[in-house]
């Protein structure tokens, strides 16, 4: 049995703004993107928080529907059906819609958390986006004071797999 370690394959990182993106996230982006291109990961992974959002648009499911379908298109994502956006969480700590939208390279998620003003947003898909860009976006969508941004490939340098006798 061979274990395979692509730990240099990995092109992970976080980034966090307050205010107004930070000059330079084009720069970041391209940099994911190349890589990405060059290593063939099964996906990109980006984990999306915004915090001190507008209350209003957190809670409205229109706006959160018509985001996310401006999200999709921006970043040339194909969705597969509408979105599915449903209000619950007995616990107020958690409670507010919860989102998802299925794309043909795989799922775009969130929950909005009301009692914090706060969104929780992941993209993952095996087609290659600016996350960065994302972010920014999803931080004007929602009026966010604060972003967090964390990247990671997932799965195996396809390159480096062995490959099987035809």
């Amino acid at each position: 049995m061979t274990f395979l370690s692509h730990a240099d394959q990995r092109m992970s990182g976080s980034t966090r703004w307050s205010g107004e993106p930070p000059a330079g996230i084009q720069e970041k982006d391209a940099e994911l993107w190349l890589a990405f291109q060059r290593q063939h990961p099964w996906g990109l992974d980006a984990a999306i928080d915004l915090f001190d959002c507008d209350p209003e648009l957190i809670r409205d499911p229109d706006v959160i529907r018509d985001f996310v379908i401006d999200v999709c298109e921006r970043i040339h994502m194909h969705r597969y059906g509408e979105p599915q956006i449903v209000h619950f969480g007995d616990e107020p700590r958690v409670q507010g819609y919860t989102l998802v939208q299925l794309i043909e390279t795989s799922a775009i998620t969130a929950h909005f958390i009301e009692q914090s003003n706060a969104v929780c947003f992941n993209v993952f898909s095996c087609s290659s986006y600016r996350p960065l860009q994302t972010a920014a976006l999803c931080q004007k969508w929602f009026r966010a004071g604060e972003v967090a941004v964390s990247t990671v490939f997932r799965g195996p340098d396809q390159r480096d797999l062995p490959q099987r006798d035809a």
